[in-house]
């Protein structure tokens, strides 16, 4: 069972992206050959499904799937047809649809609506309403295509409030929620919300001259990031690793710094609240005390809980 403040978490997330791709899409129709407002469109594709197959929301992962695959041909010959933006459009309102229909299975407001004890207090009077656009005298311009972003604009301002609310009261409830895997015979668990994603292991290029935990890095998405083993980086050196035993890459983003930690294989994600957490000072293993957040108790056993703002550090010098 998903915790609330990360499904309001999903939520937010999937409806700013979904909000950006028709937003870029409306760019688009304008110019087609802008080959940057294609790639922002896939990289929001991508995340949706990423996120969405973590969580294991398989509906909204296989409309992503089909739309990433779509964008792929596009991206290919850098231009996109009036046909292809029109099924762009066609795209977002297949993901809107489903993505609704999770909402309302998990009992929170479809696509922007707000529940009467959710309900904004009115603006002040000093604030300028948005007024909507001057209608066109152009006929070539379809109005029901570039009319709906107007209203929609405004959704993410009181979005943002609601998940923080949520996340607020989850932290006063004494509930964090941590993405676990296994790595090296032993269950280890990062904080939800500094994971970007979780993909299948790629090609790694090597760097010389880099410290012993740099596996090398990785293109993800036309961005070069680094990937640590992290078995070298907590200094696990009981027992060698055996080839193709390591099917996940992790990736944590810190102030917008990507980087990819090698795991053993992602087992799930677990909530616990803080009363079930011991502090690091109850450790008595050999991985480093700064990477460690505590050990949390659960049903199977003892699970490490590290501490990634200090694991994956942005300002370290990697060389």
């Amino acid at each position: 069972m998903h915790d609330d403040a990360l499904l309001a978490e999903f939520f937010v997330d999937t409806q700013s992206h979904l909000d950006g791709i028709e937003e870029i899409a409306l760019k688009l129709d304008k110019d087609p050959d802008q080959t940057d407002l294609i790639d922002d469109v896939f990289r929001r594709v991508h995340s949706i499904k990423g996120n969405a197959g973590m969580l294991g929301f398989t509906t909204i992962h296989t409309e992503g799937q089909e739309f990433e695959t779509f964008l792929d041909g596009v991206r290919t010959r850098g231009t996109a047809t009036p046909e292809e933006v029109e099924r762009i459009f066609n795209y977002i309102d297949k993901l809107k649809a489903v993505v609704n229909s999770l909402r309302s299975e998990k009992g929170m407001p479809i696509d922007g609506q707000i529940t009467a004890s959710e309900e904004p207090a009115p603006p002040e009077p000093a604030v300028k309403p948005v007024q909507p656009p001057e209608p066109s005298d152009n006929p070539e311009i379809k109005p029901e295509r570039r009319t709906s972003p107007v209203p929609v604009a405004t959704t993410p301002t009181a979005k943002p409030e609601k998940a923080k609310k949520k996340k607020t009261e989850s932290q006063q409830n004494g509930k964090m929620t941590f993405l676990t895997f296994d790595l090296a015979d032993e269950k280890y668990g990062v904080d939800i919300i500094k994971v970007r994603e979780i993909i299948i292991k790629e090609a790694i290029t090597r760097v010389p001259n880099t410290k012993p935990f740099v596996r090398g890095v990785m293109n993800l998405r036309d961005q070069v990031i680094p990937v640590f083993d992290l078995k070298k980086k907590l200094g696990i050196t009981r027992r060698e690793t055996v080839a193709g035993e390591e099917k996940n890459i992790v990736i944590i983003e810190i102030s917008k710094v990507a980087t990819g930690l090698i795991v053993d294989e992602v087992t799930g994600i677990r909530s616990f609240d803080k009363s079930h957490i011991t502090s690091p000072e109850n450790f008595y293993g050999s991985i480093p005390s700064e990477f460690l957040y505590g050990i949390a108790k659960a049903e199977t056993g003892s699970i490490i809980l590290l501490e990634v703002m200090d694991l994956c550090d942005p300002t370290e010098n990697l060389y």
